[in-house]
């Protein structure tokens, strides 16, 4: 194949990505209509598991402790994502990437995430053990539907 028409493959290639990528950045940002806030769709998430799994009252207080605890680490993180995402855009424009400063932005991640789990899944072990086997049944296909949906 002629080096031209190859570079015309990739410059195609290219194109369509970006198009691809922006068009699923686009549904991910605007096709979610359940409010741009981050507490709205906590809301929305939380009430449409309660009428999923027709939740009593303190099965619903159970969930909103789950809702509230990660809505408080959402916030903690909110100047930690700001700075990654300075960091990643100053490595877009960079002329060479720097793997060790970006590992480094990968390993605080990790660790936040280690210090995080424990007050969250504990949270989410209180409601799950407030569920009934018919509750956990029905969570499960919902779950496994949502896995088929994502694949």
């Amino acid at each position: 194949m002629p080096t031209n028409r190859r570079r015309w493959f990739w410059t195609l290639g290219l194109v369509a990505a970006a198009i691809g990528a922006f068009g699923v950045a686009g549904c991910g940002r605007f096709g979610c209509r359940h409010g741009h806030d981050p507490a709205q769709r906590a809301d929305w998430i939380a009430k449409k598991i309660a009428s999923e799994l027709d939740l009593n009252d303190a099965q619903k207080a159970k969930l909103d402790l789950v809702k509230q605890e990660f809505l408080a680490q959402r916030e903690k993180g909110k100047q930690e994502r700001e700075e990654a995402f300075q960091t990643i855009l100053a490595q877009i424009r960079s002329k060479q990437l720097d793997t060790e400063k970006l590992q480094a932005l990968i390993d605080r991640r990790h660790k936040r995430m280690e210090e995080i789990a424990p007050s969250v899944l504990k949270k989410i072990a209180d409601f799950h053990a407030s569920l009934s086997d018919e509750q956990k049944e029905k969570a499960a296909k919902k779950f496994e539907k949502f896995h088929s949906y994502w694949r």
